[in-house]
């Protein structure tokens, strides 16, 4: 009521997998949460992986009122990829890191799985990709970093508002 709510996030588990059952559940998500924003994370690649699955994914979110999650992770078979996409006026992005070395270790806390600390270079492509989608029309970004380990979010989060809020700069 207070209009302070941005997103409600539903991320979802690796055996979430892209099939008719599914799709139709997500469907049903605006009717019960009426009014909210609601931001879909994929943790399974079938939704996305392959172009043409994409495509239909995306075109699915729009038409139900989602915003898809975009990752930033590592790169492997069972990680869903790297990609910045819009399906709304809104995007919700986790950056993850790409700390593949300790993303499938076992016994070890969030923080070390997510400790990466992103170049100036890689938010700098970050803050261009966003800026790309707010000439699409994106109204408002919520950016989450997950790289959890020490600082290392909360600079990274200084730099990027940095970089969005100055010159254009390139490095």
């Amino acid at each position: 009521q207070a209009g302070k709510l941005g997103m409600i996030a539903f991320q979802f588990p690796p055996y979430f997998v892209a099939q008719p059952r599914n799709f139709e559940y997500l469907a049903t998500l605006p009717e019960r949460l009426p009014g909210a924003s609601i931001a879909i994370e994929f943790r399974h690649p079938s939704w996305v992986r392959e172009t043409s699955r994409r495509a239909e994914t995306m075109r699915f979110l729009r038409q139900h009122g989602l915003y898809y999650t975009s990752i930033d992770a590592p790169v492997a078979d069972s990680i869903v990829p790297s990609f910045i996409e819009a399906t709304g006026a809104q995007v919700y992005l986790r950056l993850h890191g790409k700390n593949r070395e300790n993303w499938f270790k076992r016994n070890i806390t969030a923080a070390q799985r997510f400790k990466y600390l992103y170049s100036e270079r890689e938010l700098q492509s970050v803050a261009d990709d966003l800026k790309e989608l707010a000439g699409r029309g994106v109204k408002r970004t919520y950016v989450i970093f997950n790289n959890c380990y020490q600082n290392f979010g909360i600079m990274n989060a200084t730099t990027l508002t940095e970089i969005l809020r100055g010159p254009d700069r390139r490095v």
